[in-house]
């Protein structure tokens, strides 16, 4: 048989979270498609509606909280002014600078000296770094992760990235 819910209004309310990331972000990609799919999966759990929307945009009004995906300074900073401590906001992939933000990140500064660490052991003394945006936290920790293991380990290395990838 079928199950109807007759009543279905007094359910709990849906309530908005506003979803921002970078226009040059891809949400096809493997990392943001995960972000995403996780974030989507717990809104239908709890009932949430989300909206996304991107860092040249306003945030949209109504919305109960935000999460920001990798903003870099300004853009957390914009949001937050937008907010005014009335919704929350957490940082997804990068680390927020404002205390009363809390964030959620990969430890980028170990993961590039554990990658360096790794080339190491299997014999390689030539390791260069291929660097995202240097306003993205996120490439200035993995830089910063890679000169302290090269340092350790008496790797000679450039003082930029081998290659410096722009933007996102």
């Amino acid at each position: 048989g079928t199950f109807v819910v007759e009543n279905h209004r007094k359910l709990r309310p849906r309530i908005l979270i506003g979803v921002i990331s970078h226009t040059e972000a891809s949400m096809g990609d493997y990392y943001h498609g995960r972000v995403l799919d996780g974030m989507r999966q717990a809104a239908i759990e709890h009932r949430a509606s989300l909206v996304l929307m991107d860092y040249q945009q306003e945030p949209c009004n109504g919305a109960a909280g935000y999460i920001l995906i990798n903003p870099v300074t300004k853009e957390l900073d914009h949001v937050a002014e937008y907010a005014q401590g009335e919704a929350p906001i957490i940082v997804v992939g990068a680390r927020s600078h404002r205390p009363d933000v809390p964030s959620i990140d990969t430890d980028n500064l170990r993961l590039a000296a554990h990658a360096v660490e790794h080339l190491h052991k299997l014999g390689h003394r030539r390791i260069g770094f291929v660097g995202g945006g240097s306003q993205l936290g996120d490439s200035r920790d993995r830089q910063t992760g890679f000169v302290q293991a090269c340092e350790a380990l008496n790797i000679p290395y450039r003082d930029r990235p081998a290659l410096d990838v722009p933007g996102y």
